[in-house]
């Protein structure tokens, strides 16, 4: 009798144990996964910034909306719109940065959209324009990063 306690509490320890390891796999799996989705937005924040600040550098070198578009421009991801007044910039790139069509980048989630302004204010020496750059996240409305940044233009001949 006394043999047949042990089993039954060699049983039951055991049984403990495997339910034990079997919470504990389940937590760990679910932190993992956590983690995983943390990172996926972390690249994506971080390649946002990128392409913002890549496309700010754009709006500092370039003269016009057209200028600004041959320097985003990368093998027809870009086109540019005029929207209230102002000529917005819209590129198009993958889950890696890389140039794609608009087609291509509505069929792939993890594809990225920028859109930049372009609203000169003109003065008597030049024009200061002014560039809203955003970034958004497959077809979201909501931007993963924005980015204000403003280039003055001087004239030909103006001191």
């Amino acid at each position: 009798m006394n043999r047949h306690r042990t089993m039954t509490a060699f049983y039951l320890e055991t049984v403990l144990m495997v339910i034990i390891f079997v919470l504990v796999i389940a937590i760990l799996s679910q932190v993992f996964g956590l983690a995983r989705s943390e990172s996926r937005q972390a690249q994506q924040l971080t390649n946002a910034v990128c392409l913002a600040q890549n496309a700010a550098q754009a709006a500092a070198g370039a003269d016009s909306e057209e200028g600004m578009l041959r320097l985003l421009d990368e093998n027809g991801n870009a086109r540019i719109e005029d929207r209230d007044g102002s000529s917005v910039v819209t590129a198009w790139y993958d889950g890696d940065m890389h140039p794609v069509s608009a087609e291509a980048a509505a069929a792939d989630e993890s594809a990225l959209r920028l859109e930049a302004t372009w609203a000169p204010k003109q003065s008597q020496t030049g024009s200061f324009v002014n560039s809203d750059i955003a970034v958004y996240a497959g077809a979201s409305k909501d931007p993963v990063y924005t980015l204000n940044t403003g280039v003055y233009l001087r004239e030909e001949g103006a001191r």
